[in-house]
């Protein structure tokens, strides 16, 4: 691998990124032309080659500023042995399993049925074959976690998927056997998500937009509380009505927690995402591999063209903070950012495994009836590990051609089953699949620096857009203040104000913390006021505008179901805002119906009258004084408590 930085235009715009650590940004004119001959080329021969087009001190802080990132780690790492020799080592520890269930019912072979994430199809009759003698049509799964539990090793985190083509047969017994493998993983130390995908839903019967498209719903169970309801909400669901299939994905009542995976049928399908966020899904998975699979020729080239109007238009969504988890582009954009290399996209064969109805074991459910790719046989306890071995050897470390490439750490080394159909190996890349990805990846950076001009943190946004099994006090402000007042999480570009804001501000909400920074340096109130502790959630509060107006920062207590509540709006007469005062108090109403919490508890100082009179006008109550709690300006201080119950 050699040490350089790539450059790219896209659209009259030019980027740099370093393929070894994905650190990337948008530069001008001259850090431009400086990259051309940096690191290679000795400063002085740089300023030599560049005197004629530069001045030569712009030229030396451009150089200056890359030895910074260089000494930071971000770009042009140095090799490190002890580090290259982990990579290397193959883990084999097995993390999830995949079961093609049967049918409940014989279909016409006649039709056929997506399964898994790269569009392979089969048929309803394949489905049926060699279905189990045994009554219940879930023995093979629970063989298939017994599987997972015996071959996870060090590994926690577990999966089991179920893929059904069809309706879910006993629904009843599903939960009563989910209930069952929850209650195992836990006793082995591990952690457990049954997760439960419908295949083929009748795109026909939905809005225009997703006609041309596949779609399959899936549905997570992490935890035994509510699990029969889930379960019967899910395999009870109207099917031909999108609505009904959204609302069983996020059932507030149940906790429901799910998403819907398109699978693009042509290269237009921004339209598409558009039309099943507006319907409700907060996540939605692109199913790229069975795209790349099922289109061929020039389809499969100008899907590239839809994957950058996806991004761009995510992109242009997230600033509106209309926040939702678009995958696989919401992650690509969380490796951007972070700079985190991704050594090996894939995993089938090696950490994940693959189950069809008659129990033969394959890498995934894309090599389903690939006889050359089964594995062994669950029922007999047959795991052939030397024909694993080969997708052991997939990704980037041991693929020549991707050593080469400059997209190989955003790529990961690709998809085996892209790669086997169209070159006949596992680990031989297309050169023209290779082209596509390399021209979506340098689209992908482009949308994403649409985020980065602005000053957003990405990894505060990342963490927003995690599948809860309950929404987070995010989720439930954006609810809460629509169309009143706007919330974000804080972000980098937001330093200044936040400075200005803490500086000597006599608030509670900025003296009555742990941190002592309230007399600190300027850079101390940044970094405290633009990292909160990880148990705590902060945002910022915005007008219409989109001008900041308030901060609101949450704690959790150790006292199960108490958490202590900050607020602070910049603005006295805020306070006084009847439309304010809605918003926060059906905020309140939704954490006391959907949230743990159970007791909130806000600290006013002896100075803020206007927040103590607005906590009495949306519920709170005055619970008691802390008598001298605040030393500040050289004297002891009292610190009034205002508690407010709230209502499952």
């Amino acid at each position: 691998m050699n040490a350089s930085l790539h450059r790219f235009e896209v659209e009259d715009r030019r980027f740099v990124i370093d393929p070894e650590t994905c650190f990337c940004f948008e530069c001008d004119e001259i850090s431009w032309d400086v990259i051309e001959h940096y690191p290679h080329a000795s400063v002085n021969r740089i300023l030599h080659l560049l005197r004629e087009k530069h001045p030569e001190k712009e030229v030396e802080e451009v150089v200056g500023e890359l030895e910074w990132l260089r000494a930071s780690k971000s770009i042009l790492p140095a090799p490190n042995h002890k580090t290259l020799q982990k990579l290397y080592t193959t883990q084999s520890a097995l993390k999830q399993i995949s079961v093609l269930m049967p049918c409940d019912e014989p279909q016409p072979k006649a039709e056929s049925v997506r399964a898994g994430r790269t569009g392979r199809w089969f048929s309803r009759a394949e489905a049926t074959a060699e279905v189990s003698t045994d009554n219940d049509v879930y023995a093979t799964a629970s063989q298939a976690l017994t599987l997972l539990l015996g071959a996870s090793a060090t590994e926690t985190a577990l999966t089991l998927t179920l893929v059904f083509a069809a309706n879910i047969p006993a629904p009843e017994t599903l939960a009563q056997h989910c209930a069952r493998w929850l209650s195992a993983a836990r006793l082995c130390g591990k952690t457990l998500t049954v997760i439960l995908r419908r295949e083929d839903l009748p795109v026909a019967q939905y809005p225009q937009a997703l006609h041309p498209h596949r779609l399959a719903a899936v549905l997570a169970l992490t935890e035994q509380n509510s699990i029969a309801r889930k379960i019967q909400a899910f395999s009870a669901v109207r099917w031909t009505q999108l609505n009904h299939v959204v609302k069983a994905l996020h059932d507030t009542d149940t906790g429901a927690v799910g998403h819907v995976v398109l699978q693009p049928g042509s290269a237009t399908f921004v339209d598409a995402v558009q039309v099943l966020y507006q319907a409700g899904c907060k996540s939605i998975e692109l199913d790229l591999e069975g795209a790349y699979t099922a289109l061929s020729g020039n389809d499969a080239k100008t899907l590239l063209q839809g994957l950058h109007e996806t991004a761009v238009y995510y992109a242009k969504q997230l600033l509106k903070h209309r926040y939702f988890r678009l995958e696989p582009i919401a992650g690509l954009f969380q490796r951007i950012y972070n700079g985190t290399p991704l050594h090996c996209w894939e995993e089938g064969g090696v950490s994940s495994l693959a189950v069809d109805a008659s129990g033969a074991i394959y890498p995934n459910l894309t090599w389903c009836n690939k006889e050359a790719f089964k594995l062994g046989e669950i029922r007999h306890g047959e795991l052939d590990e030397e024909k694993r071995r080969p997708f052991r050897d997939m990704g980037v470390l041991t693929t020549p051609v991707c050593m080469q490439c400059w997209a190989r750490h955003l790529c990961g080394g690709g998809m085996a089953t892209a790669h086997y159909a169209l070159t006949g190996s596992i680990r031989t890349p297309d050169q023209a699949w290779c082209d596509t990805q390399r021209a979506w990846m340098t689209r992908a950076v482009a949308a994403f620096n649409l985020l980065a001009a602005e000053g957003v943190n990405f990894s505060r946004v990342y963490g927003q857009l995690s599948q809860r099994s309950k929404p987070s006090l995010f989720a439930l402000a954006r609810a809460a203040f629509r169309m009143q007042i706007g919330l974000r999480p804080i972000e980098e570009a937001d330093a200044e104000w936040l400075a200005e804001w803490a500086n000597w501000n006599t608030a509670a909400y900025f003296t009555l913390n742990e941190s002592g920074l309230f007399m600190g340096t300027r850079y101390d109130r940044e970094m405290d006021a633009l990292h909160p502790r990880g148990y705590e959630q902060e945002f910022v509060l915005l007008r219409k505008n989109g001008a900041p107006l308030g901060l609101l920062k949450l704690r959790p207590e150790k006292q199960p179901g108490a958490a202590q509540l900050w607020l602070y709006l910049r603005e006295a007469r805020d306070y006084k805002s009847e439309t304010i005062r809605k918003s926060f108090r059906y905020l309140l109403k939704e954490a006391g119906s959907q949230q743990s919490f159970r007791q909130l508890q806000v600290a006013v100082g002896a100075d803020e009258s206007e927040l103590a009179d607005f906590l009495n006008g949306v519920g709170f109550t005055a619970a008691g004084v802390l008598r001298e709690a605040l030393y500040l300006h050289g004297a002891y201080h009292d610190v009034t408590l205002y508690a407010l119950s709230l209502k499952p």
